[in-house]
């Protein structure tokens, strides 16, 4: 054979290349990112929100209404939701529960859903759902670089134990080959 113990690959140099190079190995660390991304996507469900809306009718020259809404809302960990904004209506034909002061109207308060969500609301569920994520992500990562780890390693020992062999088999017909040229030779 061409290639001889000193030449094949050691084991060290096999781990490093399989643990740096293996297809699988992307997979293992995609699913641990999708678990980091819920637990992002959870923890913006507790990011301020601002929101802002305009609606108008015009029709033959008249303002037939223009309302403005603006507002910010700050979500808490307890559940409730600090609520602050800005409204502002006009026009010939609005609606009498739409009327407000001409210089607009400011608001502030407190959302907090009574009895809803007291101990346990949907935000924080969604948190706690997207770290349990992460956890099962990283424990699938675990196992997929175990798994391959395995396999890889195993197939490893396989090949230098029928490399051993194959040496061994070498040896013993070079050593028969000698033995029947000096009964020759006799």
């Amino acid at each position: 054979f061409p290639v001889t113990i000193q030449q094949a690959m050691t084991y060290e140099n096999y781990k490093f290349l399989v643990l740096k190079n293996h297809p699988f190995l992307q997979k293992a660390y995609n699913v641990q990112n999708i678990g980091a991304a819920e637990r992002m996507k959870a923890r913006g469900y507790f990011d301020p929100a601002f929101g802002s809306s305009i609606e108008q009718k015009k029709f033959a020259g008249n303002e037939y209404y223009w309302m403005s809404a603006s507002s910010l809302k700050l979500p808490t960990w307890i559940g409730a939701t600090l609520k602050s904004g800005y409204d502002a209506n006009r026009g010939d034909y609005l609606s009498k529960e739409m009327y407000i002061p001409s210089s607009g109207l400011w608001y502030m308060g407190v959302e907090f859903p009574l009895l809803q969500g007291l101990l346990f609301d949907e935000r924080r569920a969604q948190l706690k759902q997207a770290k349990i994520a992460g956890q099962i992500g990283e424990a699938e990562r675990k196992l997929i670089v175990n798994d391959l780890a395995l396999d890889a390693f195993s197939s490893y020992w396989l090949w230098v134990e029928a490399y051993r062999k194959v040496s061994i088999a070498k040896e013993g017909v070079e050593l028969a080959k000698k033995r029947v040229d000096r009964k020759s030779v006799v």
